[in-house]
């Protein structure tokens, strides 16, 4: 079945208030099975908003997410961007 690039059109700016979170375990626990030091990398394939990218991001050197959907690409981008102090 071929790629359909308009499969979730219009569902970036909606998709973490209908996803589950991840476990709060899920990084020690990876961190522990696996032996991850911080160091290396990570490719995260089909990253959506690359929630477990960030989830995951204090584990690595280097993070990289992949998503075939410009949309949650940039709604993580927004996602993950510091948020300024105004008024502080």
């Amino acid at each position: 079945m071929p790629y359909d690039p308009t499969i979730y059109r219009g569902s970036a700016a909606h998709y973490l208030r209908g996803r589950p979170r991840y476990s709060a375990e899920l990084a020690p626990t990876l961190r522990r099975e696996l032996g991850l030091d911080g160091h290396g990398r990570l490719l995260d394939a089909g990253c959506g908003l690359g929630v477990l990218a960030v989830e995951l991001a204090g584990l690595f050197d280097e993070v990289v997410g992949l998503d075939p959907d410009a949309a949650m690409l940039a709604e993580g981008a927004r996602g993950a961007a510091p948020k300024s102090n105004k008024g502080a």
